[in-house]
């Protein structure tokens, strides 16, 4: 089993501080309803966070492979689809993606470190999960870039890949 450090020795590693350096994040609200839009650029590989909840996803635009608890997908857009509680998705980016998440909200809070908590598992396990997705991840191929970094402006854990 590979180790996050074989990665770093065997990979090219690229740090960000803010996954909204890369790919940027809009947060739409509605009566009980939030929204979180992503551009994902083509050419990353992003592993995301395990949610806590149900939900609907959307690719509005774009392509790529999406690994959701190791099954394998290539979704090419318009894409809609549910992810259950527990799930991680790890995506590689044929052409950019603009993806959409749609939450519950039933107390209409707008507070996003507050939303984070409730529907994202933030949890010190995180880098193993990427580890895991990664070696799980079959299209990996030597010579793509990685990156794991934490947003400066909340300490907490993003994962990009680049």
């Amino acid at each position: 089993m590979n180790t996050l450090e074989t990665y770093r020795e065997d990979l090219s590693i690229t740090f960000v501080d803010s996954i909204e350096d890369t790919c940027p994040v809009n947060h739409y609200f509605s009566d009980k309803v939030y929204t979180r839009e992503i551009l994902m650029p083509a050419g990353l590989i992003i592993v995301g966070k395990t949610h806590k909840t149900r939900h609907l996803n959307i690719v509005l635009t774009g392509e790529c492979d999406v690994m959701i608890n190791g099954e394998l997908k290539h979704i090419v857009a318009p894409y809609t689809f549910e992810s259950l509680e527990g799930s991680q998705k790890t995506l590689y980016i044929h052409k950019e993606c603009r993806w959409m998440t749609i939450h519950v909200n039933e107390d209409d809070e707008t507070n996003l470190d507050k939303l984070e908590e409730r529907y994202i598992n933030c949890n010190d396990e995180q880098p193993l999960q990427i580890i895991e997705q990664l070696n799980n991840y079959n299209q990996l191929k030597k010579g793509t870039t990685y990156g794991l970094g934490n947003d400066s402006s909340n300490g907490r854990f993003n994962s990009i890949f680049n």
